[in-house]
């Protein structure tokens, strides 16, 4: 739309009069951004007062109770005497193996670890192979390995033999390790000195 000339000059002589200034009140402008409650006239700002049915003395922490266990993989070794019923007359042999183990926390009691694909693999004397499972569940107030156990199967010739028995153990948070280990077994319809015990440990290496 084209404006004429003729149609402004008396907008600006009037802006030209003195006195005749827009007042501040005619000019539009932004609104202000919102303050905060200033408290009154001190201009301080008002700090909102703790909700009074919330406990802040919280109980002090136990620090043996953080990072006292932890989920990941375990190794380490697997050592005693074993007394095979393939023997017959009973001789006792040197067991020497690798533990394997993975350490997962229960999702219901948090202070339980299970011991998971719990396994022991070796020779006993440096001749006959054999393989063992080990479970069990690891108590983090105690400390302690419960109710550990190991089912193992060896071969001597075209034979299978088979043992089975407790795993104990104490846990090092500090060193992140299974330390104080025993083992035992008995092989079943066997005499009673057949069998065997030794020690062993694992330690954490990894997620």
């Amino acid at each position: 739309m084209r404006i004429r000339r003729s149609s402004l000059t008396p907008v600006l002589l009037l802006l030209a009069t003195p006195g005749c200034e827009p007042s501040p009140a005619d000019t539009p402008s932004l609104p202000s951004a919102p303050r905060g409650d200033t408290g009154g006239s001190s201009g301080s700002t008002a700090t909102a007062a703790p909700d009074p049915g919330f406990n802040l003395d919280l109980p002090p922490v136990d620090p043996d109770r953080l990072g006292r266990c932890r989920a990941g993989h375990y190794s380490g070794s697997f050592l005693g005497k074993y007394t095979s019923g393939a023997t017959l007359i009973g001789i006792p042999i040197n067991v020497t193996g690798d533990v394997d183990l993975r350490l997962n926390q229960e999702a219901v009691d948090l202070e339980f670890f299970a011991i998971q694909n719990g396994r022991v693999r070796g020779t006993a004397d440096n001749s006959f192979p054999y393989e063992c499972d080990m479970n069990g569940m690891l108590n983090c107030d105690t400390k302690k390995l419960e109710r550990g156990f190991i089912r193992c199967t060896y071969r001597v010739l075209s034979l299978s033999y088979t043992f089975s028995g407790p795993v104990a153990a104490d846990f090092d948070p500090h060193g992140e390790a299974f330390t104080n280990g025993t083992w035992s077994g008995k092989e079943p319809n066997m005499l009673p000195h057949m069998g065997g015990s030794g020690v062993w440990n694992a330690v954490w290496d990894g997620p």
